[in-house]
């Protein structure tokens, strides 16, 4: 599993089409930085980045469950998709809807688009600056949840549930 990494603000999801309209520090960062947990901001001429701005967490994604996984905290070395599948009580929140049209990257928001690497770590020991995602196209309703496998585990989700389906 490839974790995608900022260094120290928020990751946004842009689509593969959109990602050299991303500025990154040069401006949009300033207005993901804004975003207090989940939402939508428009940039470019007419794009959208799924903003996640809580905290600066390393994130993946899950492509069998159509849900990305941002670690709070846990163990090192603990298996995400077996702590994950002891889950059964997670309270989903309502957040924005995200509408997909193409493959996508997640990125370090800090970043211009057009800069990053995709699907690599970091030679400063981070995580990838920047990810390949696919999911299918449609219009999504983004929900969150935070879980806690255990006492020593807790992960946020950020599920996408298919509004056509």
């Amino acid at each position: 599993m490839i974790w995608a990494e900022s260094v120290g603000g928020p990751l946004a999801l842009i689509e593969t089409s959109s990602v050299g309209e991303w500025t990154g520090y040069e401006g949009d960062y300033e207005r993901a930085c804004a975003v207090d947990f989940v939402d939508v901001i428009p940039f470019g001429g007419d794009a959208q980045a799924l903003i996640f701005g809580d905290e600066p967490a390393a994130t993946a994604f899950l492509p069998e469950m159509d849900t990305f996984v941002q670690w709070m905290y846990a163990d090192p070395g603990v298996d995400v998709i077996r702590a994950l599948g002891t889950v059964t009580d997670a309270r989903w929140e309502t957040g924005p809807i995200f509408e997909i049209s193409g493959p996508l990257v997640l990125l370090d928001a800090a970043l211009p688009g057009a800069d990053v690497t995709l699907d690599q770590p970091r030679q400063d020991g981070f995580g990838a600056e920047a990810l390949s995602i696919d999911i299918a196209p449609g219009r999504y309703q983004v929900e969150s949840a935070d879980v806690q496998p255990d006492e020593h585990t807790c992960f946020r989700l950020h599920r996408f549930v298919n509004e056509g389906e």
